[in-house]
């Protein structure tokens, strides 16, 4: 039988092709949610370094906000990764205030364990790289609102994590 006759029932070929083409079809929608729950995870993960970021800022007396660090990191970015990569930096930043907050409120003075600013920003670095990466092999799948509800129900909403989320949305 040649490769472009039609499949018959007696065609073993053609029916192990064919439940292997079934099998791959039914595993997509498991590698596709797969990809965002990689991206959540770490869009999480950078948000959990947003309390020793603040760590680093207090003992060190700088703003929260740093423009020029941001500026540097968008730069650098393709386009279409910017909106997403600023609304990490205003989750994470809402979580520097919520600290920073809290800490004048206690009068805190600095914390001792907290890293250098060059040891954090080597963290955030490998950590927002990983997270463009899953951006782009997620963004088919981002298309499928779905998928990305159903990954979501796996973490507590807050308004960092809100704000983070807008441009998946």
């Amino acid at each position: 039988m040649g490769a472009g006759r039609p499949p018959t029932s007696g065609n073993k070929e053609w029916e192990m092709k064919r439940i292997l083409l079934l099998l791959w079809l039914c595993a997509l929608p498991a590698c596709a949610q797969e990809h965002i729950d990689k991206l959540l995870l770490l869009m999480q993960k950078r948000l959990a370094l947003a309390p020793t970021v603040a760590q680093v800022k207090w003992n060190n007396h700088l703003p929260i906000d740093d423009p020029v660090r941001e500026e540097q990191i968008l730069e650098k970015a393709p386009e279409a990764q910017r909106a997403f990569l600023r609304a990490q930096f205003e989750a994470s930043k809402t979580i520097q205030q919520q600290c920073r907050q809290n800490w004048v409120s206690q009068h805190t003075s600095t914390f001792p364990t907290a890293p250098s600013l060059a040891e954090i920003r080597v963290q955030l670095d490998q950590v927002t790289g990983d997270m463009l990466q899953a951006l782009e092999a997620a963004r088919p799948e981002l298309e499928q609102p779905e998928l990305l509800q159903k990954a979501l129900g796996k973490y507590p909403e807050s308004d960092a994590w809100n704000r983070a989320l807008e441009p998946l949305r």
